[in-house]
């Protein structure tokens, strides 16, 4: 049975959707890092993780292909 062309578009927004998380998650995991870093340093974890999505935010902005 072939698949209707409204079945390959909500798959295809899907997949669009889990990699946006993925995506994500990696910036996250990338900004924690970091994170890590800085606290070892001068910084305290509360201040950074205060700033956790901006970083994440900033990752993913650099990842984008121009």
């Amino acid at each position: 049975m072939s698949k209707t062309a409204g079945e390959y578009a909500h798959a295809a927004s899907k997949a669009h959707r889990l990699n946006a998380e993925f995506e994500r998650a990696n910036a996250v995991a990338a900004a924690v890092t970091l994170i890590e870093a800085a606290v070892a340093g001068t910084s305290t974890l509360a201040s950074e993780l205060e700033n956790l999505s901006t970083y994440a935010d900033q990752i993913q902005e650099a990842l984008k292909v121009k």
